[in-house]
């Protein structure tokens, strides 16, 4: 499972105790009261995917290939002695019963098991007198009518239980993501207007949670690229600048690409400078968990255009 989803779950449940201390607060804020109340359900939700994923399906995979083995081993020593029964007994209709049974087994897939140890089953009911005569007992054949029916249930346990971890990873992923969205976009910024002069105990134990237990948010929040306004070439080894934030490098690579990941929501403003051209900045607002696209095309200055090497002016023959 994924470190952030546990980080989530961990962050919900400190949540839900942090508004029931503070219920009366809560109460007093509609607006508030009306998110806070989702967030057990959200927890519930992400719990209840947790527990199938966690589902252990290699566990049944071996129990099924058990349960296929003890089968096995029932089933061919009865077949053996009622095959010897027959020859004896110069019963040519259960020779080529029991010939078609065994030709059954020679691929030993769940359905010709089945299909096998139900066909057994119904001759020793319909002989029960025989089967002292036969050298089966009684044991033996209740124990494969145990074991028949537990083997049946454990033929498409492993597949249903992938196909449930499948579902249950999706839905993990979605709630999640829907989750950090009710936190980020709709929760947080009414906390901070509301609890700012207020309850700053509460908004100060709120981002600590919040915070503390890294309730991820999407990467690769900011991305583009640089090219020349007039021949649309990539310019390379910009540096670019977003104030007010830690981001401030130089690029590298030829293709005047760049991507900054973990960009929080707000309006901010991006600079680029490289030599040979003008300064460029524009300002650009990113939402919470969108990835935000900059196509940047730097003007080169006139004297940098003015030292570029001239192309060689064919010679024209008079």
């Amino acid at each position: 499972m994924k470190k952030s989803i546990l980080y989530l779950i961990k962050a919900l449940k400190s949540l839900i105790g942090l508004f029931t201390e503070y219920q009366q607060v809560i109460d007093a804020c509609p607006q508030v009261k009306e998110i806070v109340d989702l967030l057990p359900g959200k927890y519930q939700i992400l719990m209840d995917n947790v527990q199938i994923q966690e589902e252990p399906t290699k566990g049944a995979t071996k129990e099924k290939r058990t349960t296929k083995e003890q089968l096995c081993k029932l089933l061919f020593p009865i077949m053996t002695l009622i095959c010897n029964y027959a020859y004896k007994t110069k019963n040519t209709d259960l020779v080529t019963q029991m010939k078609t049974t065994y030709n059954k087994l020679k691929n030993l897939n769940a359905a010709s098991l089945i299909a096998t140890a139900t066909e057994v089953l119904e001759y020793c009911e319909s002989n029960t007198e025989n089967l002292p005569a036969i050298g089966i007992t009684s044991e033996v054949v209740e124990n494969l009518n145990i074991i028949k029916p537990a083997y049946e249930a454990l033929i498409g346990k492993p597949k249903v239980l992938r196909a449930r971890r499948k579902v249950a990873t999706t839905n993990l992923d979605r709630n999640s993501e829907e989750t950090n969205q009710l936190l980020y976009e709709r929760l947080t910024p009414m906390m901070e207007s509301l609890f700012a002069t207020s309850q700053t105990e509460l908004l100060a134990k709120y981002h600590e949670i919040v915070h503390k237990d890294k309730v991820t948010r999407r990467k690769m929040a900011l991305m583009g690229s640089i090219t020349d306004d007039e021949t649309n070439e990539p310019i390379s080894n910009c540096w670019i600048e977003i104030p007010n934030t830690n981001i401030a490098y130089r690029l590298k690579g030829e293709k005047g690409r760049f991507r900054i990941q973990n960009l929080e929501p707000g309006t901010y403003e991006f600079k680029c400078t490289q030599t040979n051209y003008h300064p460029f900045a524009i300002q650009f607002s990113h939402a919470w968990g969108e990835t935000t696209r900059l196509q940047i095309r730097m003007k080169m200055t006139e004297i940098a255009k003015n030292q570029q090497p001239k192309e060689e002016e064919e010679l024209v023959e008079a």
